[in-house]
């Protein structure tokens, strides 16, 4: 696959996820102003709007001239780290704000927001610390743009980790919620002869774990390559 083949593929996969971003971010408004729970669709609206300006940035990238300016660099650079700091702390909050509302107790309600908070705090150094370059390579004619993770490799790994730790905080204390649900039920079916232990708490268990997973195995990957480049 040549340079532009490759160029063309990114461009159609970037331009697709930033439609279905829009098309996301259409209906979380409508939802906003139709639903009475409002948080977590403004939690998807800033989700959404976050995730085009990741993809946004990410595609001027890709269609930027073969020599970019450092202006152009910085202005793209930006806009990726403030949509995935965005992104990032929204799925953080989400999570968080979904444990609250299957387990409304105030100690659970400040950890959440003890949580959330360290969170964005570990999130901020990465837009102040933030310095794009561009690197030249003159056999090639060819100036690119360099988001040089050097400057905020530190607060993004510390910010990973906060998240890591997060996601295993809620899938524990889920199974824990979904375990006194299960016992619950099996008491109120005591007197039915056949006894299904599997319930929707069951599944609902299983998906956090799966999900867990899945975050495990992504965090591990972007570790690697964090500290390979």
């Amino acid at each position: 696959m040549d340079y532009f083949q490759q160029q063309a593929y990114t461009g159609l996969f970037v331009g697709t996820i930033m439609m279905i971003s829009l098309h996301n971010l259409t209906i979380s408004i409508f939802l906003f102003k139709v639903r009475e729970t409002k948080f977590s669709n403004l939690l998807k609206i800033i989700f959404n709007f976050s995730n085009l300006l990741r993809f946004g940035s990410i595609y001027g990238t890709y269609m930027t001239p073969d020599i970019v300016a450092l202006s152009e660099c910085i202005a793209l650079e930006y806009l990726a780290t403030i949509g995935n700091v965005g992104v990032r702390v929204t799925l953080t909050a989400f999570l968080l704000w979904r444990l609250k509302q299957i387990h409304n107790e105030n100690k659970e309600k400040w950890i959440c927001i003890i949580l959330l908070v360290i969170r964005t705090i570990l999130a901020l150094p990465q837009l102040i610390f933030q310095r794009p370059k561009v690197v030249s390579f003159p056999d090639q004619n060819l100036v690119i743009c360099d988001p040089n993770v050097d400057t905020f490799r530190v607060y993004l790994f510390a910010g990973m980790i906060v998240e890591f730790f997060i996601d295993i905080y809620v899938t524990a204390r889920l199974v824990q919620i979904l375990n006194k649900a299960n016992k619950n039920v099996a008491q109120l079916s005591s007197n039915i002869d056949k006894k299904n232990k599997r319930t929707i708490f069951t599944a609902v268990t299983y998906w956090n774990f799966l999900r867990l997973f899945v975050v495990s195995i992504y965090h591990i990957s972007v570790f690697i390559d964090l500290f390979s480049i």
